[in-house]
């Protein structure tokens, strides 16, 4: 069984997600602020993290912050909040992705389950990528290339695992953009730029797995 945080200081929202999940089989925990949620946290995990930004006390994107450090369950936003820059703080926290309110309880759902299936891997064998000399570790969420592990979180984690799973194809910003980031990011396709350019960094030496295909994108081979 599934389980979710659902972390809003709003409690009509926290209702309405927890009947609706709790209906469709999946274990549903509420936390009305950022503390809540952290203390919750301690004791309990969940496959999944759905997080407000505006709520008393710790904002959303500092909540985010120290749940990365304590662990690598996957964090999505979903916020009224739905400016570029918003966008931006929210996959710099450590995000892996970002759905602006109002939203429709099954768009979320369909969302979660997608996110849950992709960092939990659908079977054993599936918890490794493997591209030439370098191997991705979906559970860990850690880059391997020999002894060396380097492990990622946010959308550096996610651009990697699509390239991974796109191995030697070109892919455009575009492409990249609406898989990645998803339909309706309102940022500019360049964000593509910056993260393959940290993506890059992290990875050191191996970084140069990953090329640039001149007015065409990015294409990653191991």
């Amino acid at each position: 069984m599934d389980s979710i945080l659902f972390v809003d200081d709003d409690a009509i929202l926290r209702m309405t997600a927890e009947a609706y999940f709790s209906n469709k089989g999946v274990r549903i925990v509420t936390a009305s602020c950022g503390e809540d949620a952290l203390n919750k946290l301690e004791t309990a995990s969940f496959d999944l993290i759905v997080l407000d930004v505006l709520m008393p006390g710790m904002n959303g994107f500092e909540v985010c912050r120290e749940i990365k450090r304590l662990c690598n369950t996957p964090v999505l936003f979903l916020t009224a909040m739905g400016s570029e820059n918003d966008y931006l703080e929210g996959y710099e926290s450590g995000a892996c992705d970002y759905i602006v309110k109002p939203y429709h309880l099954s768009v979320l759902y369909e969302k979660c389950e997608r996110i849950i299936a992709r960092y939990r891997g659908e079977s054993e064998n599936d918890r490794k990528i493997t591209v030439g000399n370098y191997s991705l570790d979906t559970e860990k969420m850690a880059f391997i290339f020999g002894d060396t592990a380097v492990p990622l979180q946010g959308k550096e984690y996610d651009l990697l695992l699509y390239f991974f799973t796109h191995p030697g194809a070109v892919l455009s910003r575009s492409r990249i953009i609406d898989d990645v980031w998803g339909y309706g990011f309102p940022g500019s396709d360049r964000i593509v730029d910056t993260y393959v350019k940290k993506l890059r960094r992290s990875l050191g030496r191996c970084g140069k797995a990953i090329s640039t295909v001149k007015n065409a994108g990015y294409r990653f081979e191991g």
